[in-house]
């Protein structure tokens, strides 16, 4: 049995503007340090379904499933 083992530390927070508040997102992997910011909830859960699809042969996380979130960044 292959088991595959995958941390975060979770960030979340609220900001306001005329539109309402809105929630952001960002995701700490522990072991590289790499943090992942998203400005959409909807996008830090297709993230984390993403994560959770990986086969079993891999090991490291895929960060190319954050193109979404990255790309909503810059917005």
């Amino acid at each position: 049995m292959n088991i595959f083992y995958q941390s975060f530390l979770l960030r979340m927070w609220k900001t306001t503007s005329s539109g309402g508040p809105n929630w952001h997102a960002s995701l700490e992997d522990p072991h590289t340090h790499k943090t992942l910011t998203f400005y959409d909830p909807e996008v830090l859960c297709r993230f984390l379904r993403r994560t959770t699809e990986v086969s079993d042969d891999e090991n490291e996380l895929n960060y190319e499933a954050t193109k979404e979130g990255k790309e909503n960044e810059e917005k």
